[in-house]
């Protein structure tokens, strides 16, 4: 057994010491635990007191992972502004969501809400005062009173977000801020495409070149996320054509945007029976009808606070705000051509992916603007394989191939695998399976035990199991069940025990496996990885698979959270994925494991 106790990630060993020197991308490969963010974060706040950079953003997973960072800034003796998004913060929140029956998305609230609809100034005043003279080391929104008489109440919120998404709105260059703002925000908030079309257009006309640097933590979640595009089957009225036609400039009529949508669509819904080989030549006939869509989505946005105003008014329900969402999304996608091979059916349409978004966003020094030196933390973002993706461009390639990458791997951490399935080419479909070899489960599980009492002179404390979905452990849970089995069931996850020892049961890719530490737990199990149903077509594409596997090695190391755990950990796979094919997809830290530390 090991004895050595590494400590925990250094800057040093992510940051290169030319790193200041020109743009440059990062790729922490790290496993949780390994103090990642918190030497990362202590970077952040050093360079903040420079002011080497005009502004410095770190985005987290969650706004749990942001509160996180947030209190970190703090420690640190530093100080951040931290955009929270709307849903979480506004406490009028339950009072807009009638809007939704409407057809009008929740983001559009702010322009009329009465706590910001014309007192923008005034709130840019109070955001001001809060950068100089910071009571607090966080800036976050806050609804202040401020003058006297009634409604007093004036909300920061708009002023926050445009500060951490808008690039000319230098506020703290106006006011003489002597030290590089760190932003704190979702990532979810760099997937969306209103955002994105705002700095494609500054892009274009940038004069002045900023130097931005753009720390994003569990990069992996960006890059799989990307930018999704949804395409609903709708059905407009003649409600939505007047609509548009009534709040139409002279030069353009805006009921075209319906037009272009359902011509759109319906080549989409063509593209989708087509193979996949034949899908980029076909998208070419989408880029004529977004060039048009264009303008009269500019002409929209002028627009829309009268559109909306009327729409709330008069209570029209209306699909406008869909049509004109969806277009914007697509102008928005990088390359359609490669972004039309991920199109997927839908309950109520379709839907694809940008992964070249997902990739320039992480690794191009120039995008979203110039210039940005980006570092990445990951435990699990997927390895060079996926560059054999059919989903991602030349380009998007090109940029994998040459990232620098960072890693190590845990000293106390064991690997060993077991044997469940009988075939192993069925890997596909192991839903029905795990209802014939739940004996063999409960046999595994109780080997794994002795192993672990024989090779570590001690009984582990506890015992995580993964399946692949929902789907396996219902299926589980039903044949422990009928054999008489005590399980007690959460909505996520069961528990039961065997000689004393609790079994903690979930599936990969749940908000538990992702999110929640069981370092009490000595044995993790992984069933299976959480793999979508193959496409009609081609089946599954790298990518998917990279998914999957993430997932599953994500839910595996909830037991591991330090760099060398005080009692040993055994991690075991399913011995399908013990495979050449499966061990590509690993991250680089966790083959290491299966080299030094497999146990037989």
């Amino acid at each position: 057994m090991s004895t050595q106790r590494p400590r925990y990630v250094s800057v040093d060993e992510i940051i290169p010491k030319d790193f200041l020197r020109e743009p440059m991308v990062i790729l922490a490969e790290y496993g949780n635990g390994m103090g990642k963010t918190h030497c990362i974060t202590d970077y952040a706040v050093k360079l903040q007191k420079t002011k080497v950079f005009d502004r410095i953003y770190i985005l987290q997973y969650s706004q749990k992972g942001c509160e996180n960072v947030v209190r970190k800034i703090e420690r640190f003796g530093g100080w951040c502004v931290w955009h929270i998004g709307f849903e979480k913060f506004c406490p009028f929140f339950s009072n807009y969501k009638f809007l939704i029956n409407l057809g009008v998305p929740l983001f559009y609230i702010c322009s009329f809400c009465s706590n910001f609809k014309n007192k923008s100034r005034l709130a840019y005043v109070v955001f001001a005062e809060m950068l100089k003279n910071r009571t607090s080391r966080v800036i976050k929104p806050s609804i202040v009173l401020r003058g006297l008489g009634k409604n007093r109440e004036v909300c920061t919120h708009p002023i926050i977000r445009a500060f951490a998404l808008d690039p000319t709105f230098e506020i703290e260059k106006r006011e003489n801020i002597n030290e590089t703002p760190i932003v704190v925000l979702p990532s979810e908030v760099f997937l969306n495409h209103r955002i994105i079309g705002r700095w494609k257009t500054f892009s274009h006309r940038q004069r002045r070149e900023r130097k931005v640097l753009l720390i994003i933590d569990e990069a992996d979640t960006i890059f799989f996320s990307s930018l999704k595009v949804e395409l609903e089957d709708v059905s407009p009225t003649q409600t939505d054509y007047q609509l548009l036609q009534m709040f139409s400039p002279k030069t353009r009529s805006l009921h075209q945007l319906i037009d272009i949508y359902l011509d759109i669509y319906n080549i989409i819904k063509g593209i989708y029976s087509r193979p996949l080989w034949t899908r980029p030549s076909e998208a070419k006939r989408i880029e004529p009808l977004l060039e048009r869509a264009k303008p009269l989505l500019r002409s929209f946005e002028r627009r829309r606070k009268d559109i909306l105003a009327y729409v709330l008014k008069n209570k029209v329900k209306t699909v406008v705000f869909k049509i004109v969402n969806a277009l914007e999304e697509l102008t928005n996608v990088e390359n359609l051509s490669t972004a039309v091979k991920t199109l997927e059916q839908t309950k109520n349409g379709f839907q694809l992916y940008d992964y070249d978004y997902g990739i320039r966003v992480l690794f191009d020094t120039s995008y979203p603007w110039k210039w940005f030196w980006k570092v990445n933390l990951s435990a699990t973002f997927p390895t060079n394989k996926i560059i054999e993706s059919r989903f991602i461009s030349d380009r998007s390639k090109a940029l994998l191939a040459r990232v620098k990458r960072r890693s190590r791997t845990y000293e106390n951490v064991y690997t060993t695998s077991i044997s469940l399935f009988e075939k192993i080419g069925s890997y596909l479909n192991r839903n029905d399976q795990i209802k014939r070899i739940y004996i063999r489960i409960l046999k595994a599980v109780r080997d794994l035990v002795q192993l672990y009492k024989d090779r570590f002179g001690v009984e582990p404390r506890g015992i995580c199991l993964w399946f692949g979905n929902t789907t396996q452990l219902r299926n589980f849970v039903k044949q422990l069940k009928r054999a008489g089995i005590q399980i007690k069931c959460k909505s996520r996850y069961c528990i039961m025990g065997y000689r004393k020892i609790p079994i903690f049961i979930s599936y990969a890719g749940s908000t538990i496996a992702r999110g929640i530490d069981l370092d009490s737990y000595d044995i993790s199990i992984s069933i299976a990885p959480l793999l979508r149903p193959p496409r009609p077509d081609i089946g599954l594409d790298p990518i998917d698979f990279a998914k999957g596997i993430n997932e599953a090695v994500q839910a595996l190391m909830r037991i591991v959270r330090s760099p060398c755990p005080s009692r040993p950990k055994l991690v075991v796979v399913e011995s399908t994925m013990t495979t050449a094919f499966y061990a590509s997809f690993y991250p680089e830290w966790f083959r290491n494991l299966f080299v030094k530390n497999f146990l037989r």
